[in-house]
């Protein structure tokens, strides 16, 4: 679970760092897997991007359309429901200190957020 795509800096462009982990991931049969505060709609844009900047994607959990949560709980309730689903989360990577709130992962790694120009 990473931050993967800039915004506001080269929008779309994938985060090089973060990219070649997700490959490395990948390349040790290790499952890369999204969460986001985007609204569930989105989904299907959402997984595209993800594809065309090149990342690998075995998950994508977005905020259910209508709620109301805060970023961290969403992203909290993405990981639980990935560990439901058999996922062991050994790392979650993030921006924000929101990313890394909660729990359900054996590692948090927290980026720049270059003053929440980054998200």
């Amino acid at each position: 679970m990473l931050t993967a795509l800039a915004t506001h800096f080269d929008r779309g462009r994938p985060v090089e760092a973060i990219l070649a982990i997700a490959r490395y991931a990948e390349q040790h049969h290790a499952a890369v897997l999204f969460a986001s505060y985007r609204h569930q709609s989105a989904h299907g844009d959402t997984v595209a991007e993800l594809k065309q900047a090149g990342y690998p994607v075995d998950g994508l959990c977005l905020r259910p359309d209508g709620s109301s949560a805060g970023k961290a709980e969403v992203k909290r309730n993405c990981r639980s429901g990935y560990e439901k689903k058999g996922f062991t989360l050994t790392a979650d990577i993030g921006n924000r200190d929101t990313d890394l709130q909660g729990g359900h992962f054996e590692k948090g790694f927290k980026l720049p957020d270059h003053d929440g120009w980054l998200s």
